[in-house]
């Protein structure tokens, strides 16, 4: 859009941001030093530099694979539910969690399938922490561990609900 003068961010938790805010900042002082042939390579220099290369290779697959399963359907939308509704049309303001359109009995369990890439990527965050240097345990912990492990935690929750309900049906 031809900004040439002012970026702003608004960063609540730098660690937790710390890609997000380097591509920011990367892409404000040379707009086209990624693409969406490049943004992975860019991810992945940022993650070898951060954690080590070792650790860095180890991550790179496992992270694009957790943005993908994120993109398919963000964890805190799961249920498609909605919080802070009129709570005289909803019980406490909160809407009933509903069925994912994921299925247990069609396309070979695509539900399972779904929380098993999951599960994949957990234990790839899980070895390459066996890697991280101590001084580097608790900004892994933050950018990278617990949001992995958090969505993952909560796309098994509601999915096995989801069967539970079909189950019970």
């Amino acid at each position: 859009h031809n900004v040439r003068k002012l970026w702003i961010a608004n960063v609540h938790d730098p660690k937790v941001a710390g890609y997000d805010l380097e591509l920011f900042l990367d892409m404000a002082w040379n707009i086209d030093c990624v693409s969406h042939d490049t943004v992975d390579k860019h991810y992945h220099r940022w993650l070898c530099r951060q954690f080590g290369n070792e650790a860095g290779d180890e991550l790179i697959a496992a992270m694009t694979e957790y943005y993908k399963l994120c993109g398919e359907r963000r964890p805190e939308f799961m249920g498609w539910n909605q919080v802070e509704l009129d709570k005289r049309l909803y019980h406490r303001g909160l809407s009933p969690v509903g069925n994912t359109e994921l299925s247990i009995n069609e396309f070979g369990n695509e539900l399972d399938r779904y929380l098993d890439r999951y599960d994949a990527v957990c234990r790839a965050v899980d070895k390459a922490e066996t890697m991280i240097r101590p001084e580097l345990k608790d900004a892994y912990f933050a950018a990278i561990k617990y949001p992995v492990h958090a969505a993952a935690a909560h796309a098994h929750k509601l999915l096995e609900a989801q069967k539970a309900r079909s189950l019970a049906n």
